[in-house]
């Protein structure tokens, strides 16, 4: 009980939005170049097709190439977003340190997307339970190096007696979003990147209550 209520207690919407605007303001250039990463590599991908007449076989293996460059970004911003919130310093080796986790990542990934799937099948209830239950699993995978089946169990773990907390935060999060867009999609620049923080705030709050 004492650990619920601590955990609980480290999901303190107020407390982990000022802490991740701090965080932003102190770190936004870095922030910034992380996430227009996957823009880049989607622009030089458009601009090679562009250029070139790649076609079958060649054009499959181009494809299946950045797309793993894709996921290798994708997981090195989450372990690079969990270093600027503990005040580490990041760079490039921050972001391919975690290629090695590519399939644990990858097999997490669909598991996780078809137990929510199925749940919203069921009904919209369902899903949302089982989403909140393993929001955690992408930064436990590459946080902790743990496989698939472990992230999922830890993210289940972690979330236990807290969920209505973080659907809170989550629906705090998505009004910021929200919030972005009705700014002509422009404030989207600020609150992507914010809310990108707070999720890796959350996470950070709750590992640290939990013990994990």
């Amino acid at each position: 009980m004492a650990k619920a209520k601590k955990a609980e207690k480290a999901v303190a919407i107020s407390e982990i939005l000022g802490k991740s605007w701090s965080i932003f303001k102190k770190n936004w250039k870095t922030i910034y170049i992380l996430l227009a990463l996957p823009l880049v590599l989607t622009i030089i991908q458009e601009m090679l097709y562009g250029l070139t007449d790649i076609t079958g076989v060649s054009a499959f293996v181009v494809q299946v190439v950045f797309w793993l460059a894709q996921m290798i970004v994708s997981m090195g911003i989450i372990k690079a977003m969990l270093y600027i919130v503990r005040g580490k310093e990041v760079d490039v080796d921050t972001i391919l340190s975690t290629k090695g986790s590519i399939l644990p990542f990858l097999f997490a990934s669909i598991l996780v997307s078809l137990i929510v799937l199925f749940g919203f099948v069921l009904l919209i209830i369902p899903g949302i339970y089982l989403a909140i239950k393993y929001m955690f699993v992408p930064y436990l995978l590459i946080d902790k190096e743990l496989g698939a089946m472990e992230s999922l169990k830890m993210s289940s773990e972690m979330t236990k007696d807290i969920k209505w907390s973080l659907f809170a935060f989550s629906l705090v999060a998505l009004l910021i979003g929200y919030g972005g867009i009705l700014f002509m999609l422009i404030g989207l620049l600020v609150t992507l990147p914010y809310v990108t923080v707070a999720y890796s705030v959350l996470y950070e709050r709750v590992r640290l209550a939990r013990k994990v």
